[in-house]
């Protein structure tokens, strides 16, 4: 439980948009394709979001693992 406390910790840091796309593409499982229809921003505009919200994750978290 407390590493889900800290994910949503970290997670909370994140500017809105990066938080948006990790938690719909990570938590939802939703496609790049649906992610950018939901956020009306392009397929790479979108892994752009998710992997520097993921580089700051790790930062925040202290791990390289992957999330």
């Amino acid at each position: 439980m407390e590493d889900g406390l800290r994910l949503a910790n970290a997670l909370a840091c994140l500017p809105s948009a990066q938080r948006e796309a990790i938690e719909l593409h990570h938590l939802q499982e939703l496609p790049l394709a649906e992610i950018s229809q939901r956020m009306k921003r392009s397929k790479g505009a979108v892994a752009a979001l998710i992997f520097r919200g993921t580089t700051r994750l790790k930062e925040l978290l202290g791990t390289s693992e992957e999330l």
